[in-house]
């Protein structure tokens, strides 16, 4: 095994790639662009067919998150307004944001419009609401079906009719028609981005690891800014030929790997010492669900139930508006199986087994509402069918007042202790 404190060649553009799409957001308007809110959720592939700059909620809430003084600021704000503490970080984070009309980046632009779309997080909806009434735009809902037992055709259907409502709103707010070249275009990039990240997770799968997880933070970013873009697609080929480079090489992420976890959950935004401390006692994280959740991994592992219909989940290549459509919707409703309990053990098995997992880290997320819903209950499982440590502590992803550092040190001390009493990795009972 090899180490190299060298940064990745890719580094760089990573950050740049971040940089420029916040800074569009203070460009647009001398541009010509219109400047639109929405939630990460939201096809970006489908908006930036009306040359729109997209601004999505939840990286820019992380990106605040990630200054622990610029977000105690933004909750302080939200708190005086009268929104509670226990409403999810993010949404919080933003609406701080816009009370402060504060950044990162310096004063808030206002947007144009906004847009939500309602999947598994039942924040959102409000969320998004109340940027709008607080800053008197126009709003536009997505609304969409739930579909545990599997996708349907009328799942499709329903959302390809939500989709067709947003461009209508989009051809007005914008007074451009819909490019249907671009479109299918753009559904075609953010296919291929995606396919390339499940690749990028897959090399990770290699001992020693290539990466470190703060780094997977950082560099899963574009598949999320970027989505639907050939910028997306050929920076993620750089990286995977970067990594693939690593692996050949036996390079390794961290100084010395001796156990590789599974991290559930958000991490701390505002605390990545604790990344720092696990990497050090040679604890690599090599997998998260979280950063699973921008490939096509859930949806290759989601759950099959007898009426499974594998044209549901397969991607074909579109050569008309209504085939782009469909494709945006499958790609979409494929990736809402986290809140699915057994698509999630399915997630979790891929990990554990391909991975060769010695243990656990599960974050249980006062700042979400979403993820720890059945996170618990999937604890059991894993102990249940792989008998291995689990660390499980209490905190808030983007929240510096939750966290306890004292308490949550004297867990991570003991959980390194089993872990180094256990040398066999991935023991399946």
């Amino acid at each position: 095994m090899v180490y190299s404190a060298t940064p990745l060649k890719i580094w760089d553009e990573c950050k740049t790639l971040t940089l420029n799409y916040y800074r569009a957001m203070f460009t647009a308007r001398e541009e010509g662009r219109k400047l639109a809110w929405m939630g990460a959720s939201a096809p970006p592939e489908l908006v930036r067919v009306f040359d729109i700059v997209p601004v999505a909620g939840e990286p820019y809430s992380a990106t605040s998150n990630f200054r622990p003084n610029l977000t105690m600021k933004f909750m302080q704000a939200v708190e005086k307004a009268g929104f509670p503490r226990d409403l999810c970080c993010y949404t919080r984070t933003f609406l701080g944001s816009i009370l402060t009309q504060e950044s990162p980046f310096g004063e808030l632009p206002s947007p144009d419009f906004i847009i939500s779309v309602k999947w598994d997080c039942t924040t959102h909806i409000q969320w998004w609401h109340n940027a709008a009434r607080l800053t008197g735009k126009p709003f536009f809902i997505i609304e969409s079906s739930p579909c545990e037992e599997g996708i349907k055709e009328y799942h499709i259907d329903y959302f390809v009719t939500q989709l067709k409502r947003l461009i209508g709103f989009l051809e007005e707010m914008t007074g451009k028609k819909l490019d249907e070249e671009k479109l299918i275009q753009n559904v075609h990039y953010a296919y291929q981005a995606t396919e390339i990240w499940d690749d990028i997770l897959q090399l990770c799968q290699a001992i020693p690891s290539p990466l470190n997880y703060k780094s997977f933070l950082t560099l899963m970013v574009p598949a999320i800014l970027m989505r639907g873009t050939r910028t997306a697609v050929e920076y993620y080929q750089r990286l995977r030929d970067e990594l693939a480079g690593r692996v050949r090489e036996g390079i390794s992420g961290i100084p010395e790997e001796k156990y590789r976890l599974i991290w559930i959950n958000l991490p701390l935004w505002y605390n990545m010492a604790l990344l720092k401390e696990l990497d050090q006692a040679g604890a690599a994280v090599v997998a998260s669900p979280y950063t699973a959740m921008w490939g096509n991994i859930f949806t290759k592992t989601r759950h099959k139930p007898s009426s499974y219909d594998p044209k549901m989940y397969e991607y074909k290549p579109p050569t008309n508006t209504d085939e782009a459509l469909r494709e945006i919707a499958k790609s979409w409703m494929g990736r809402t199986s986290f809140s699915d309990f057994k698509s999630q053990k399915n997630l979790l098995k891929w990990m554990i087994e391909g991975f060769k997992i010695d243990g656990v880290i599960s974050h249980d997320n006062r700042g979400c509402k979403v993820f720890p819903l059945g996170q618990m209950d999937l604890m059991k499982w894993i102990q249940d069918q792989y008998d291995m440590p689990i660390m499980i502590f209490e905190a808030n992803h983007g929240d510096p007042s939750n966290f306890s550092e004292g308490q949550i040190s004297t867990r991570l001390q003991a959980f390194l202790e089993v872990l180094q009493q256990r040398p066999q990795r991935c023991q399946i009972r």
